[in-house]
């Protein structure tokens, strides 16, 4: 099992992207003095934020914020934001190219809706690294299926064997026939091995929905997005102790990549034992003098 904590981007290590800083196609719009209009969409590419006006005013949010309601990160921004599960959505092709200025060994798409990726990796200009992969996932049991069952996609990308040059860019190309493309998180970082995934992991979702039922029965429904939940044994050697209790203090309330077959996502179980979020709890045992054992809890965001 891995992890992949995302490395911090900021607006200097995005060095092209193909959505714009304000996206019109989004509804966003940059400031201009004047009287906004209810429902108006504004973009603020110094914060990287959007909001939605509440009612015609003429000052921006840091003057009026009470005119003016938070909507989360803007189109551009919101797949390298990685507090929420709001997702990036662009028409096809979407590329970006990143530049962390660090290291990194790992990239990887969460909440992804795309039918192939391309990675480039170049150093000083020379490429090093390319990976192209067809994310359509198409797993039929009988004819019937096969032609009419639909097509899905892998919803996750995960590369953890990339070359860790200092001074690295990778180059990220998505496309989707038919439909925009969407991507809740996309990061690099440095993945860190846990240890070897045991069998009978628990994969379950926590419902938020409220049910209102009255005395004669009738209910009515108020839906709420359930959150993942993931529960994986992992075995290591005495060795890598210290490397996991280094993890848990180093991810509290930290957001990660969590993959329990490490980087293999074509696998029939990899959805089921990779999620992006927190731990809730991650216990270790130090079972005999030459294994350790760790129960790890984890929630998606």
């Amino acid at each position: 099992m891995i992890v992949i904590p995302p490395l911090a981007l900021e607006p200097a290590h995005l060095l092209a992207c193909s959505i714009p800083e304000v996206d019109a196609t989004m509804g966003e719009k940059p400031w201009e003095a004047r009287v906004w209009a209810e429902g108006e969409i504004l973009a603020v590419p110094g914060t990287q934020l959007r909001y939605k006006c509440l009612a015609p005013v003429s000052q921006p949010p840091s003057v009026s914020p009470q005119y003016w309601q938070l909507l989360g990160h803007t189109n551009r921004w919101e797949m390298f934001r990685h507090l929420s599960n709001d997702a990036t959505v662009a028409a096809s092709p979407l590329t970006f190219t990143l530049a962390p200025m660090r290291r990194f060994n790992a990239f990887f798409l969460y909440g992804v809706d795309a039918h192939h990726v391309t990675v480039v990796v170049t150093v000083g200009g020379v490429e090093v690294r390319r990976v192209e992969k067809n994310l359509i996932a198409r797993r039929s049991r009988t004819w019937s299926d096969y032609y009419f069952g639909g097509q899905y996609t892998e919803p996750t990308v995960v590369l953890h064997d990339l070359p860790p040059y200092s001074g690295a860019q990778i180059t990220v190309t998505l496309t989707r026939a038919g439909g925009p493309v969407r991507v809740e998180q996309a990061a690099v970082g440095m993945s860190t091995w846990l240890g070897y995934a045991t069998w009978a992991p628990r994969n379950d979702a926590l419902n938020f929905s409220d049910m209102d039922r009255d005395r004669w029965g009738r209910i009515v429904l108020d839906p709420i997005k359930s959150a993942p939940t993931l529960r994986v044994r992992v075995v290591m050697p005495k060795n890598n102790a210290t490397k996991y209790l280094r993890v848990r203090q180093q991810l509290d309330a930290v957001p990660a990549l969590w993959a329990a077959l490490d980087g293999d996502t074509t696998d029939g179980y990899a959805e089921a034992l990779s999620v992006f979020g927190i731990y809730r709890r991650m216990p270790l045992e130090p079972s005999n003098v030459q294994e350790a054992t760790g129960d790890i809890e984890l929630e998606s965001l």
